[in-house]
């Protein structure tokens, strides 16, 4: 699902870094040290004779019990489900598959497990109806797909699998657990060579170089992985900007501090809120990469597209991503190639502005007036920073106050001197990763003060304080507000900890929920704008049942009046 709030960033900054040995390709011949562990590994194929004989020993000693344990009394697997359907897919003694059957059932019989395959998916309905199963597992994944094939009686049969495949992929046979050191051994002796001179020369090899010397020393040795053992380098804070980051999978600029703050204010859907064309920072975690930064790009290439670039233009990115807010940082490179004109900036909102028009859709922008620069330590005075300082009073004086004035949604950010970013270089105190580029600190900054604005344009809800009640509350979402407009919907879920069954929901701004079922409630109150912003919130109440059930029997009987009267005196 698309989030309500889509932010899109213009003007991204990006640190720059030395890319030298990330693009070098180094062939690394080096003799291989051979230790008593690998020359102990056995060729292949008695290898795989064993590990056949442990898979069928799990399936004859441990699926059945564990099947029976969790009261499954067919499994269903789809090809896809690897590598338990390649553990469980029948095999030659010598571990080689004979069959890949579209869809594969273990069906508990007795103290046994027989395997049923199917090669059609909609073969399941009546080999199902035939088994008669009580109780079906299914991967939470496949579960929506099969339920669309199955009839309302057999699906109602359905439970996850997934505790059930875990707890069988992780009993491994007895014979397997002995060999497991030998194999972590085999392991440890080929990343010692790794990490050793035997495959690194320094300041030559790269990440990559170390990455394909290890996938061919595992082949020489005939042994599989599941994967391709993969080797990247994390670095810390000060040392990454000692070397620079020239990975842009790793680059995030003010956009992570901004991320967080906003995921942890409610605005953040299935982990997106910003958009763009473009991705940067996709390697680092709980992050959204999108952003529409085109590094280098002129003011006039981003309204008219760069010539040759094949990444489009403003007008075509906004009508691909639709975006709610447009963060809009523009001006430094123009003014590095000595064409800086506000005029260039009121270009860009005016695309936005025939956007909206032929769109219907209303957009905010948050404009800021750019960042200065950092100043060799030795030259005195910068010469480029008077002319940030005058392009900034521009965009003030001509485009901001005028688009203010005729009502224009648009915030301004004083990026240069209210984000408090100290211009000397980071190796200097100060929060500058090079002349033109903040440091980490300086973007965290930047984030602080771009946050500070969208707060001032989206609505905040606020769901109240946790309760507890008997079987109804009345929820209160009063204090939710908006600094810039109004809320016009205020949509409330509540779901049953215990019983999903239970769940209800709401809407309103005091909303009455009545025949509450006992245990806890987690609240979820969605707020949104006349311009489809919304924000969340959560809170927590604790039903107990109805007034004066104390057995909590679904009535009030006379054991409930003799426990009452008791209580409060009444009955001796």
């Amino acid at each position: 699902m698309r989030p309500v709030i889509a932010i899109i960033i213009l003007g991204l900054f990006i640190p720059l870094g030395s890319t030298t040995t990330a693009e070098e390709w180094t062939i690394i011949d080096a003799p291989i040290v051979v230790r008593d562990e690998v020359r102990s590994i056995v060729p292949e194929r008695p290898q795989v004779e064993v590990m056949q004989n442990w898979i069928e020993w799990r399936i004859e000693h441990v699926l059945p019990r564990l099947m029976k344990h969790h009261g499954v009394d067919a499994w269903v697997l789809l090809r896809h489900r690897d590598p338990t359907y390649l553990t469980l897919v029948e095999a030659n003694a010598e571990g080689m598959i004979l069959r890949r059957p579209r869809l594969l059932l273990m069906v508990l019989a007795g103290d046994h497990v027989k395997r049923v395959e199917l090669s059609e998916t909609d073969m399941l309905p009546s080999t199902l109806a035939r088994l008669d199963p009580k109780s079906v597992a299914v991967s939470d994944e496949d579960r929506d797909r099969l339920e669309t094939l199955l009839p309302e009686a057999m699906r109602q049969r359905l439970q996850s699998s997934m505790v059930l495949e875990t707890e069988f992929l992780q009993e491994q046979a007895p014979e397997a657990i002995s060999v497991f050191e030998h194999v972590a051994r085999v392991a440890n002796e080929i990343y010692a060579e790794a990490f050793s001179n035997i495959a690194i020369t320094p300041d030559v090899t790269t990440s990559d170089d170390l990455n394909w010397w290890i996938r061919d020393r595992y082949k020489a040795l005939g042994l599989e992985t599941y994967d391709h053992p993969t080797i990247t380098v994390q670095r810390a804070a000060a040392v990454r900007a000692a070397y620079g980051d020239a990975d842009e999978a790793f680059q995030i600029s003010y956009r992570k501090a901004l991320y967080d703050k906003l995921k942890a204010g409610g605005y953040v859907v299935n982990d997106e809120i910003f958009f763009g064309t473009l991705f940067s920072g996709e390697s680092v975690a709980d992050f959204d990469p999108d952003h529409e930064g085109h590094p280098g790009w002129s003011t006039d290439e981003i309204v008219a597209g760069r010539t040759g670039s094949g990444e489009g233009k403003l007008s075509d990115w906004l009508i691909a991503e639709e975006p709610n807010i447009i963060l809009l940082h523009i001006g430094t490179n123009d003014i590095s190639g000595g064409n800086e004109d506000w005029h260039e900036v009121e270009d860009i909102l005016g695309v936005i502005d025939d956007y909206e028009f032929t769109s219907e859709n209303a957009v905010g922008v948050i404009l800021a007036l750019i960042i200065d620069r950092s100043c060799d330590p030795f030259i005195i005075p910068c010469l480029k920073s008077p002319e940030t300082s005058s392009f900034n009073n521009d965009v003030r004086d001509f485009v901001f106050f005028p688009r203010q004035a005729g009502g224009d949604k648009i915030v301004l950010v004083d990026m240069q001197i209210g984000a408090g970013i100290n211009y000397d270089r980071w190796d200097m105190g100060g929060d500058m990763w090079d002349n033109l580029h903040p440091f980490e600190t300086g973007y965290t900054k930047m984030a602080d003060l771009w946050f500070s604005a969208l707060m001032a344009i989206l609505p905040q809800a606020d769901a109240g304080p946790d309760q507890i009640v008997f079987d109804e509350i009345t929820l209160d979402g009063s204090l939710s507000n908006h600094p810039d407009g109004q809320i016009i919907s205020y949509q409330w879920q509540l779901n049953h900890r215990q019983n999903s069954d239970f769940n209800r929901t709401a809407t309103g701004v005091s909303p009455s929920v009545l025949n509450l079922k006992k245990g806890f409630y987690d609240v979820t109150l969605i707020v949104e704008d006349v311009e489809a912003s919304t924000d969340t919130d959560q809170m927590l109440f604790s039903a107990t049942g109805p007034k004066g059930d104390f057995d909590f029997d679904g009535d009030v009987d006379e054991y409930d009046l003799s426990v009452f009267g008791e209580y409060y005196g009444i009955i001796e």
